[in-house]
């Protein structure tokens, strides 16, 4: 024990020695710092001079007062209670050997700075500092008890904004589970200002975690700061010591904090701003010294300290550091409205608004003339360029209306449409695609005029969809560029390289959303916008063209089939009517003269029947063709059926009298009762199974094949056959109309189709047809159901 005490005693003269130091030296610097007037004012601070905060309150003070009253002589002292917070500096400086050095001097106003200057000139005031006014500021915890029954005091009580900051941390960081401040409680206001948040605490939501991290020295807390995670927020309060005890400046404080952690961080004083915290509604040194000041100016003018309230400082302000705001990914749009961001990088707008605006307008005026005589020049110079290209046009589109409507070959007419198209355009090469007659997933080269004229090589046809032209087909939107070199959709860059080119100009030919073709043309100089035009403005007159020739040949081909089918009607309808004839006269001659046994006149009755049945089905087609003509219904006798029964005799049928085929039935195994004419449904089936023999001349398999998808009966006949073009299967249900006319086709009216569809829908069914060249033709019925029972 006795040897602690000698240890104490030893290190409290060293603070005293200390204190007489610094009492020489800051009595050198301190006592007068401006004027020599009459009248002198004490500023007395309870921090050191290069403490930001402090710094800032004495910058405020020595401005405004200096800016009011520039005779006035200042006496400043520091009590440097952050620095030296221990006892034996108190006792040895603070009230040793500073109220030596202040007594008998006369003072007409003082200032103070935050709690511990605020309590020294209350602890003098009956001895030093009797009946002058004094004005404090930065001063936490304050109420009116501290200075009532001492009078003449009044100044500004500084109440950091320590419930704002922690609400808008925790707006920021929705995220946040735990909050810890960074304080102390050695000095009076770290005292304060510890006390006022642990009662904050009291109000923040009971699952938030809240640590204090209060006097502890920067070596033990870098390494718990570098193991904070997301969710945390440190809370800075106070500035921070070393073990050996050096306070360090509320600047280096931050940075510390800031470079040990990577958490937010936010503070309280304004101080801290810029050095490592986000930001928060922070209290302001300059404020405080400027309102004190302002309060000592009413006093040296005659107003009573009594007389001046209390100000609450009202100084504090959102301000943020948009570096760290960056560094944590907020956005400006969640900080409060009102706030102030600093090192967020600002607009030559923003920095030189009126000096941009000034030289706007002065510009704007100097160049108004000379604008409105160069706008006067372009609208000139644009209206006889518009009046050019519309006569131009105007010749373009006469000329190619009077080759699209003189007639003749198409391939011929497109040509010459090419020809005048280049020559109005200054193009190098133009094509013309159509839909292929054979493939609609075909373009055929039509014309070509230029550079080749040939219309028969490697570019005659282009599958839609694929390369230029085909995409063109496929999306029907044209393609213009420029930059036809090196474009992977021109496969022949060497031709392209070879002949210069370099502008593409491709347009849809479309009527009624129906595409008919594709023009296109190349170019070996940029086409200009006039030129793009003149193609456009005649590509639908072009598709209309196309159109119309195609139409006239499809009505030469609506006669044409006429034609056909008169004649192989009469020859259809001979004969048969020649053999019953042939036979006829036969037996009519041995009846004059017998001489035929029996059994030859049973034969040669059989060849009558048969064909006398034949010409009653050509008859019987005829007429239902008729019916379906003029509008009328095919009468119908229905009788229940037994569907399935009957779908199996005409396989057996047939099976039997084809050899080169294999029939298969996959219909259902169980009995089908329905309402139908079952001569005209068995007439469906004998046209359209004896299609599918005829039209596989090869043989192969023939699939039959029936189910229920109610309320249809659904029936399909397919088989392996030569197929249809899509073009084909979308006509064999017309009248007359049959895939094959050559003389080598399968004979028939090509009214078997024709006839079956209006059985079928006179049954109140549906009939179409699927096919594919060379692999095969698979046409379905739909029969209505009878309804369930019960339903």
């Amino acid at each position: 024990m006795i040897g602690r005490l000698k240890i104490y005693l030893k290190y409290v003269r060293y603070q005293g020695l200390l204190a007489v130091l610094c009492l020489c030296f800051l009595s050198s610097v301190s006592p007068v710092l401006a004027g020599h007037g009459d009248e002198t004012v004490l500023i007395l601070h309870s921090y050191h001079p290069s403490l930001g905060w402090t710094a800032g309150i004495m910058d405020a003070m020595q401005e405004r007062l200096a800016a009011k009253r520039p005779d006035l002589s200042l006496h400043v002292e520091y009590l440097d209670v952050k620095r030296n917070p221990g006892p034996a500096f108190y006792t040895s400086y603070v009230e040793g050997i500073l109220p030596q050095k202040l007594a008998g001097r006369h003072f007409d106003l003082i200032l103070t700075s935050d709690n511990d200057a605020f309590n020294f000139v209350r602890r003098h005031r009956n001895d030093l500092f009797r009946d002058v006014p004094v004005v404090f500021c930065g001063v936490n915890g304050f109420v009116a008890e501290m200075i009532t029954p001492l009078g003449g005091m009044t100044g500004v009580a500084e109440a950091p904004s320590f419930q704002e900051t922690v609400e808008v941390a925790l707006s920021i960081h929705p995220e946040t589970r735990e909050l810890i401040f960074v304080g102390e409680t050695l000095t009076e206001t770290g005292r304060q200002n510890d006390m006022t948040l642990h009662q904050l605490t009291d109000s923040l939501p009971a699952e938030l975690s809240i640590q204090f991290w209060n006097d502890r020295p920067l070596e033990e807390l870098e390494p718990v700061l570098g193991r904070l995670t997301q969710g945390q927020v440190v809370l800075l309060a106070s500035v921070i010591s070393n073990r050996s005890g050096k306070v360090l400046s509320f600047e280096e404080s931050a940075r510390h904090v800031r470079e040990h952690s990577s958490v937010p961080i936010y503070g309280f004083w304004d101080f801290f701003l810029g050095e490592g915290i986000v930001g928060g509604h922070l209290t302001s040194s300059h404020a405080q010294g400027e309102l004190a000041a302002n309060l000592g100016l009413r006093i040296l003018a005659g107003e009573s300290a009594d007389d001046i309230p209390v100000t609450i400082s009202d100084s504090n302000r959102y301000l943020f550091d948009y570096n760290q705001l960056q560094k944590f990914g907020v956005s400006l749009n969640r900080l409060p409205v009102e706030s102030t961001v600093i090192n967020q990088p600002a607009s030559f707008y923003h920095l030189d608004k009126w000096q941009f605006w000034a030289g706007v307008t002065i510009i704007l005026l100097l160049c108004f003339s000379l604008f409105l005589l160069i706008w006067i020049m372009v609208l000139r110079r644009k209206a006889e360029s518009i009046l050019a290209e519309r006569v131009r046009l105007a010749d373009l589109d006469a000329e190619i209306g009077r080759v699209l409507t003189r007639g003749g070959d198409l391939s011929e007419t497109l040509q010459a449409c090419v020809r005048i198209l280049l020559r109005q355009t200054g193009t190098a090469l133009g094509r013309i695609w159509t839909i292929s007659d054979v493939d609609p997933t075909l373009l055929e080269l039509q014309a070509s005029a230029g550079l080749s004229t040939r219309t028969d090589g490697k570019h005659r046809f282009k599958r839609i969809g694929e390369m230029k032209v085909g995409i063109i087909g496929s999306q029907r939107q044209p393609v213009l560029t420029n930059q036809v070199a090196g474009d992977p959709l021109f496969t022949d860059q060497e031709w392209v390289r070879r002949e210069g080119i370099i502008g593409f100009a491709g347009y849809p030919l479309v009527v009624k959303d129906r595409l008919v073709g594709v023009i296109a043309f190349f170019s070996k100089q940029p086409l200009s916008e006039a030129v793009q035009a003149s193609i456009a403005s005649v590509a639908d007159m072009i598709a209309i063209g196309i159109e119309r020739h195609r139409a006239e040949e499809a009505l030469q081909g609506l006669d044409q089939i006429k034609s056909e089918f008169i004649a192989t009607a009469a020859h259809e309808l001979r004969t048969p009517l020649t053999t019953i004839l042939g036979y006829a006269e036969l037996l009519s001659n041995d009846m004059l003269l017998p001489g035929f046994p029996a059994e030859q006149r049973e034969e040669y009755l059989g060849y009558i029947i048969a064909k006398s049945e034949a010409l009653e089905k050509i008859i019987d087609e005829l007429l239902d063709l008729g019916r379906i003509e003029t509008g009328r219904t095919i009468v119908l006798d229905r009788q229940p059926c037994e569907m399935i029964a009957m779908v199996q005799q005409v396989i057996l049928h047939y099976s039997q009298e084809n050899q080169r085929h294999q029939f298969v039935d996959s219909c259902p195994v169980e009995c089908l009762d329905i309402d139908i004419d079952q001569a005209k449904i068995q007439r469906v089936f004998d046209n359209l199974i004896s299609n599918a023999v005829k039209y596989s001349p090869r043989g192969g398999t023939i699939r039959i094949e029936g189910r229920l998808v109610y309320p249809w009966l659904e029936i399909s006949i397919a088989d392996e056959g030569i197929g249809m073009t899509p073009e084909q299967a979308a006509m064999v249900f017309d009248k007359f109309y049959r895939v094959n006319t050559s003389d080598t086709a399968v004979r028939g009216l090509g009214l078997g189709l024709t006839i079956s569809k209006g059985i079928i829908e006179a049954h109140g069914g549906k009939i179409w047809i699927e096919s594919e060249i060379g692999q095969g033709t698979r046409v379905v019925f739909l029969l209505p159901l009878p309804e369930r029972s019960g339903e």
